[in-house]
């Protein structure tokens, strides 16, 4: 909702520019034209050396493509933003998707396993695995043996420090997860 709103007022802001710019553009044009205009009416009447340095000096300032430069990074721009909008509503509409098959997927554990996943969750996918026995609910031979079936699901591995184990919830699962 957030990025709608930064990205519609971008949008608006770079048309506003955009129209902008291509005025001063075509108006400078429209004063050049009338400038040079003048000029030669003027040196018809008298051949005066100044008036024809002043219709080069004219000529030479009537290379306006610098002012069409920011015009087009503003077209750029809204067409960058509109874009962006557009594949940002198809990436919200996959995670998503993602976030309610992951919650059909964690529905298939048991109610024990899921407790053991949040208590992952809630430590950013790392813990020890003495602590998971502090559940209740829990003893250590059925941690142990949830466990054993999370990991042979590959939803987890265990690391052994010493006489300690540490839990990790694999990293695709986390990052899913956190969301």
């Amino acid at each position: 909702m957030f990025n709608k709103k930064i990205i519609g007022i971008s949008l608006v802001v770079a048309f506003v520019l955009f129209v902008l710019f291509i005025s001063i553009f075509i108006e400078s044009q429209q004063n050049i034209r009338e400038e040079t205009t003048r000029l030669k009416k003027y040196q018809r009447e008298s051949p005066n050396p100044n008036v024809q340095r002043a219709i080069t000096n004219i000529d030479d300032k009537s290379d306006f493509v610098w002012l069409l430069l920011p015009s087009f990074a503003f077209l750029g721009l809204m067409i960058g933003l509109v874009v962006f909008y557009i594949m940002s509503e198809k990436e919200s509409k996959k995670s998503k998707v993602v976030k309610i098959n992951t919650k059909k997927i964690l529905d298939l554990l048991s109610s024990e396993e899921r407790l053991i996943i949040n208590k992952l969750l809630e430590n950013n996918g790392k813990v020890r695995q003495y602590e998971i026995t502090y559940i209740d609910g829990l003893t250590k031979l059925k941690v142990h043996r949830l466990l054993k079936r999370l990991e042979a699901k590959d939803i987890i591995k265990k690391e052994k420090i010493g006489k300690v184990n540490n839990v990790l919830l694999d990293k695709e699962i986390l990052e899913i997860l956190k969301e």
